[in-house]
């Protein structure tokens, strides 16, 4: 890991963790750390051993869990105040990170 990229790596997961409820882009994190968006997915891969749209997801399906235990919220309400665009990217998205579909999920933990 370069100098570089450890100056970077803070300042990318900052940005990511203030702002991924929000629509954001590789290019919109990377401008955040001042480097390219290319060499920030880079960094990020060599210094994480995830990508970097990769992490923004799973930060993503994990307020979504947390909502989904703590709320009435209907299964939609919660992927679109977790950042989703989109009800077949949370689904497909959040049965990827946990293993079962959010409605299955719900019961099963509560």
């Amino acid at each position: 890991v370069t100098g570089v990229q450890t100056c970077a790596l803070p300042i990318l997961t900052e940005f990511v963790s203030r702002h991924y409820l929000e629509y954001i882009s590789i290019p919109r994190i990377a401008a955040a750390a001042r480097v390219h968006p290319n060499y920030a997915t880079q960094a990020f891969k060599r210094s994480t051993g995830m990508s970097l749209w990769d992490y923004v997801i799973r930060l993503r399906v994990s307020h979504a869990q947390r909502l989904l235990l703590t709320t009435e919220d209907k299964v939609l309400d919660v992927a679109l105040a977790s950042g989703f665009t989109s009800a077949s990217r949370f689904y497909a998205a959040f049965q990827r990170y946990t293993g079962s579909p959010p409605d299955r999920y719900r019961v099963r933990h509560r």
